[in-house]
């Protein structure tokens, strides 16, 4: 992507692969969770919109129309499939916030942190204990209280998470800094030729000063007598 104009494209392409459904408290809810990733070199940002929790009873209302059971039963499926990923992604920032970033039980390899319980949180590890920075919006509806609280429980949790970003001192796999390495070391090599050429003028300058000093001193020289003026009689 080289715009403004191809993000956009991205993400409209994006939105309409997204799966969509109606619910008690949104016409338009997320069935399903979507997420941006812009890398930039070594750097990686990663967008990620979670789709809300739902309780079952909340998908649809019961119908005893088969087009309409088979709608709540998918309805269902989604709304367990989501419920699952965000629950275990609790789990995940549970644990951290209880034991942690630098407790080397939290570690991605080999720790005790759940993320390979769901491809959201496995998706999610970097973002969560890694060598980043993390924000969380939180998105509530006065209307709503319960689910407003929940939202508000789950992101004072997440608040306790502690990344620690660090600069990527690999140079050999961050393109900018070969780049920088590589302008360096011509602009060394320039200035090296650029004093050679100084010297080898200098050395020139006094090889030819030298020469016309010596055509100089061996130049003859007419000495004219002096003529007296002779004096008149008058």
């Amino acid at each position: 992507m080289t715009s403004g104009s191809d993000v956009d494209e991205l993400l409209a392409v994006g939105s309409c692969r997204r799966q969509t459904g109606s619910s008690p408290y949104n016409a338009d809810s997320s069935r399903s969770h979507a997420a941006l990733v812009f890398t930039v070199g070594p750097a990686q940002l990663t967008c990620v919109d979670l789709a809300g929790s739902e309780r079952a009873l909340d998908t649809s209302p019961k119908s005893h129309h088969k087009k309409k059971q088979a709608a709540r039963k998918k309805h269902l499926k989604e709304s367990c499939a989501i419920n699952t990923s965000l629950s275990t992604l609790g789990r995940c920032v549970a644990y951290l916030a209880n034991a942690g970033n630098n407790s080397p039980q939290a570690k991605i390899a080999g720790g005790l942190a759940p993320f390979r319980d769901s491809p959201l949180t496995w998706f999610l590890r970097e973002a969560l204990c890694g060598d980043s920075r993390t924000w969380m919006i939180a998105c509530i509806n006065p209307c709503h209280h319960f689910e407003s609280l929940s939202t508000l429980r789950y992101a004072a949790t997440a608040r306790a998470l502690r990344t620690r970003p660090a600069a990527d001192h690999n140079n050999d796999q961050n393109p900018l800094q070969t780049e920088l390495k590589r302008l360096k070391s011509q602009n060394a090599d320039l200035r090296r030729k650029l004093s050679d050429a100084i010297r080898h003028l200098q050395h020139q300058k006094h090889i030819a000063s030298r020469r016309l000093e010596d055509n100089v001193s061996s130049w003859p020289f007419v000495h004219t007598p002096n003529v007296s003026t002779p004096t008149s009689p008058f």
